[in-house]
């Protein structure tokens, strides 16, 4: 009979325990912004973080060169570079 005892309480110490931490981690657990949720998506303005950079070429008497242009500001970066 005791050690039906034993078991049993073990088993009542492992349950409370289980419940406190289950109880206590609610608590813990909490979103970091509770703002509204935004569910249209027409109403979002996308801004990318950085500028969209290509690489345009000419041909000018058989000679091929190449300079940087940004798309995002429509602005060329740097000069014409032979490239062969």
């Amino acid at each position: 009979m005791k050690h039906y005892r034993k078991k049993l309480l073990s088993l009542f110490c492992a349950a409370a325990f289980t419940l406190s931490i289950a109880i206590n981690s609610g608590a813990v657990v909490t979103p970091f912004w509770e703002g509204p949720l935004q569910t249209n998506n027409s109403d979002a303005i996308v801004s990318p973080l950085s500028d969209n950079i290509v690489w345009r070429f000419k041909d000018v008497n058989g000679k091929l060169y190449k300079r940087l242009y940004n798309c995002s500001t429509a602005e060329w970066i740097g000069d014409w570079i032979l490239v062969g």
